[in-house]
């Protein structure tokens, strides 16, 4: 639906923080849950654990977010910039019923954890500030999978919620997708919002690879690069055709063998190739 731009430095629309009192009074309610915290800060988000379990459910939230956070012991020191306060629970539904909700303060249920948020403050609250109210309502899809979606998906022109959602998501979503947030569901949904075909397994494969070969050539534009690029392109493509009409494992590791070359000279040591789809 968009052009990624990797190369533009990311925007910051608005960042607020809960603000001192009210993100004091949000940490202490979160102690009295009785398990790990996680504040949210502009750059980096901070973990208070005191003990075996409470690092186990740090854990799991790093698994889920995909990134690691600091762990302290003590995370007053931190308070002051939290944007948000997270409370992580084994039965987030009677803790956030349960809880001591500070004036000024939401509760928000999430997949291992309640969220402290200034009242008012969700997502959907984020896209109208930066899309305005109109595009929100008449020109957005919102894809969501748990409880702090829910505004998102009803506020949005097209709200979809994954296969695997919460029932508040679930609830709110205009539609239901056939596909979880651990697949391919984003990318699924919208060729159908948007009527693409689909396309097979070498066609993925082979556009992956030309994206990689415009990003290589961009970051090094080298005359002995482009020449190796061009010489080796028709050698590509004609195992391309092999790998369409015989689908067979030598064609299939002699067009890898094809790409490694082409790519060696001017492959970064940290990439990570992809893999050729195994033969039928």
């Amino acid at each position: 639906a968009a052009t990624p731009r990797p190369h533009t430095a990311p925007v910051k629309r608005f960042l607020e923080p809960l603000g001192g009192e009210r993100a004091a009074q949000a940490y202490r309610a979160a102690i009295e849950c009785g398990g790990a915290v996680s504040l949210v800060l502009p750059t980096r988000s901070v973990g208070v654990a005191t003990n075996a379990k409470h690092r186990a459910q740090l854990a799991v939230l790093d698994r889920k977010a995909g990134s690691a956070q600091d762990v302290v012991a003590d995370g007053a020191p931190y308070v002051c910039e939290a944007i948000k306060v997270l409370a992580l629970s084994d039965d987030q539904a009677a803790t956030a019923s349960s809880v001591r909700l500070p004036d000024g303060l939401d509760v928000v249920e999430a997949e291992v954890h309640v969220e402290f948020v200034s009242k008012g403050v969700d997502k959907a609250t984020a896209l109208r500030k930066v899309l305005g109210d109109e595009m929100l309502r008449t020109a957005t899809v919102a894809m969501g999978d748990g409880h702090n979606d829910a505004a998102m998906l009803r506020a949005a022109h097209v709200g979809v919620a994954t296969a695997n959602a919460t029932e508040a998501a679930k609830t709110a979503a205009a539609a239901v997708s056939a596909w979880t947030n651990e697949g391919l569901c984003v990318a699924r949904e919208l060729d159908a919002l948007l009527g693409l075909p689909r396309r097979s397994r070498l066609q993925r494969w082979r556009d992956a690879y030309a994206e990689e070969r415009r990003k290589y050539a961009a970051a090094h534009p080298g005359a002995a690069n482009k020449w190796l690029h061009a010489v080796l392109s028709p050698v590509e493509w004609v195992a391309f055709l092999a790998v369409l009409r015989t689908w067979s494992r030598a064609a299939v590791w002699a067009l890898q063998a094809c790409v490694c070359l082409g790519t060696a000279a001017a492959r970064p040591p940290s990439t990570l190739w992809l893999p050729p789809p195994p033969p039928a």
